[in-house]
């Protein structure tokens, strides 16, 4: 009996069964009172041997399949072995009248859904296939997030492999395993010859007869122009403004001609959009995790262009003996320089200790090496004061006195003296015009809290008051009151709740609604956790001094 249409029900697909089995009564019992659409199920055939039923399972697509075990021709066992090779998510449930060891040890290894003895309980075979519709639906849609996740993934590639690169290159991923764990599932991969960083540089990039919307034109322009032209050979990456990364793979071999290839990149830049070209190069790099060291490399290989002027290709290799900077040093180097621009000012002569320590002086050129040190450093606070639009003179006093002592000292403690006291100066000036803004946005948040603590505000709302991001108003109330927003919101609601429970008659639960508290029993524990007692007990307590002052 063959049942050759497709339903659906409820908008759900149908799941199909078919039913295998040589005793007739059986197959028809179980055709008649199994409720199929009530359990989303159509029963697309029944069969009274494994061949017919293998016939059925090859022409629709079978979900679930009910067999007898012992039947004339393909028995039950071999049905379920042929009809998985068929389709692999065939679901099977075996019934028998024999209860033998073998036989269910073979369905263990069919991995059937379930194993029953004749006479079927139709009660009980109904609650199985109940169960287990719901299981492949779960599965179905299981495997259906699973493949939209897997597309989604895939349409995603190229920005996890650019998030990836740009990972590697800022120093975020330190450790190998993960590198080359996270490298295998992108399929992202380096020619053995290694590659090198290039830093390159629009030296005239924003020029002043030009609007910004011509610049970003410009910016994007170059950026797609890297992208095609060096698809093949290399991978590029927005860096900075007017600064693009572009990772050039190493296919020459020969690094006269590699220098020869980068020459000509700057060239043809400089002719395609007009503009002087500066690139700066890592040495040779060959595996992913040298991706932050080369372009650390390329970046102190860039500031040479105050020495050497615009428009060069400037290769790290050809300084690096006299720079002699570990990579790690200008890690300190930069970080310290970062902690000053944010005002951080505690640790400075630590940190110029450590740097002063690590700092290679030859014996040669000791003044010399340690006053071009200064004036690296020097050409830093400049730069912190012009991006941070002051003046010098605001800081200093007269400029003289910044850079005037450089050219006097001749030893260390000479140097560290004026590192620090520069250094500490500019800190300072820096963490006072933060505190000034700071106290302003503080006592904003106050105004607020006092006024509004009878409503639900939340950290979200108050940071747009003040137009800032929740986490950073979060920091600097703790840093300026020594407490959580949230916990001086408590602490001002529970003044107000003292003050009503003493000078009004108003139930507890009025109270704790006009002071924000949506929850009595919340108000209540809050409360008792500040004064030691139960708002109900303060009000007692409060009439009972009343009465007595009164007498």
């Amino acid at each position: 009996m063959l049942k050759q249409d497709i339903t659906f029900k409820a908008g759900l697909f149908m799941l199909k069964v078919v039913i295998a089995d040589d005793e007739r009564i059986q197959r028809e019992g179980i055709s008649r009172h199994i409720p199929w659409n009530e359990l989303q199920m159509e029963l697309v055939g029944s069969a009274e041997d494994g061949d017919e039923a293998l016939s059925l399972i090859e022409t629709y697509q079978v979900d679930i399949l009910i067999t007898d075990i012992m039947m004339s021709g393909l028995n039950g066992l071999e049905l379920s072995k042929q009809a998985q090779e068929l389709n692999p998510q065939l679901k099977i449930m075996i019934i028998t009248g024999y209860d033998e060891f073998e036989f269910a040890r073979s369905a263990i290894e069919l991995k059937a859904y379930s194993f029953m003895l004749k006479p079927i309980n139709i009660r009980q075979l109904k609650d199985k296939l109940e169960k287990l519709g719901a299981q492949i639906v779960s599965e179905r849609k299981s495997e259906s997030e699973s493949l939209l996740m897997r597309k989604q993934l895939e349409e995603s590639k190229p920005l996890l492999v650019e998030k990836f690169i740009k990972d590697l290159v800022y120093g975020y991923l330190e450790n190998e395993d993960t590198v080359s764990k996270r490298a295998e599932a992108l399929s992202v991969t380096f020619p053995e010859n290694g590659y090198n960083l290039l830093l390159i540089q629009i030296d005239n990039g924003q020029e002043q007869h030009h609007s910004e919307v011509d610049h970003q034109l410009l910016f994007l322009r170059f950026y797609h122009y890297l992208l095609e032209a060096y698809s093949d050979t290399g991978m590029t990456l927005m860096s900075k403004e007017n600064e693009f990364i572009l990772i050039l793979y190493d296919t020459c071999q020969d690094e006269n001609q590699t220098l020869q290839q980068i020459d000509r990149i700057r060239e043809s830049l400089h002719d395609l959009f007009n503009k002087t070209i500066t690139i700066s190069v890592s040495r040779k790099k060959n595996m992913f995790f040298e991706l932050h060291e080369a372009y650390r490399e390329a970046e102190i290989a860039s500031r040479q262009k105050f020495y050497l002027g615009k428009g060069n290709t400037i290769c790290f290799q050809d300084f690096y003996p006299l720079i002699n900077h570990p990579v790690s040093l200008e890690d300190k180097i930069e970080r310290l320089i970062a902690d000053v621009g944010i005002g951080k000012y505690e640790q400075i002569d630590k940190d110029i200790d450590k740097i002063l320590k690590l700092l290679p002086i030859p014996s040669d050129a000791r003044e010399h090496t340690l006053k071009a040190f200064c004036f690296r450093i020097l050409s830093d606070i400049y730069k912190i004061i012009y991006n941070m639009d002051e003046k010098v003179e605001t800081i200093y006093g007269h400029e003289e006195r910044l850079w005037e002592p450089i050219y006097r000292f001749d030893t260390i403690p000479d140097a560290r003296e004026w590192l620090i006291n520069a250094l500490t100066t500019l800190s300072k000036y820096i963490h006072q015009k933060r505190s000034r803004k700071h106290s302003i946005v503080v006592q904003s948040i106050i105004h607020v809290l006092e006024q509004k603590y009878d409503e639900q505000i939340t950290i979200d709302e108050l940071a747009k008051t003040v137009f800032l991001t929740p986490s950073y108003i979060c920091n600097i109330f703790k840093e300026n009151v020594g407490e959580s927003i949230i916990d001086y919101l408590i602490k001002v609601r529970m003044k107000h709740a003292k003050a009503l429970l003493t000078e009004s008659d108003a139930k507890i639960y009025e109270i704790a609604e006009k002071t924000g508290f949506n929850s009595t029993s919340y108000f209540s524990s809050v409360f008792k956790s500040m004064f030691g007692v139960s708002p109900r007990e303060f009000r007692e307590a409060g009439l009972s001094g009343r009465e007595q002052t009164h007498e």
